[in-house]
């Protein structure tokens, strides 16, 4: 068994795929869990990220933050939403 730090996730659908496996596994994110799970820690991962982790560390922002197929909408926003709406996570 790993203890393993899944980093900038709140979703908790990483950390408990490892967790599943039979892994120690802990999410972290400046957010709170989407699934409260009590094995996600709030904070910025740079505090956490020295702690003895085994085996992993993942970095991943959230989906939106990875790739161009939704760039048009950053100058003019979709239907029913704002400008500061498509620039805030």
């Amino acid at each position: 068994m790993a203890r393993i730090l899944v980093a900038c996730e709140f979703s908790g659908i990483v950390r408990d795929a490892f967790k599943a496996r039979g892994h120690d596994a802990w999410s972290c994110d400046l957010i709170p869990s989407a699934d409260g799970s009590n094995r996600h820690i709030i904070g910025d991962v740079r505090d956490v990220m020295l702690w003895g982790w085994d085996m992993l560390f993942v970095a991943h922002p959230p989906c939106t933050r990875l790739c161009n197929s939704g760039v048009r909408w950053l100058s003019v926003p979709p239907p029913g939403r704002t400008l500061r709406m498509a620039w805030v996570t």
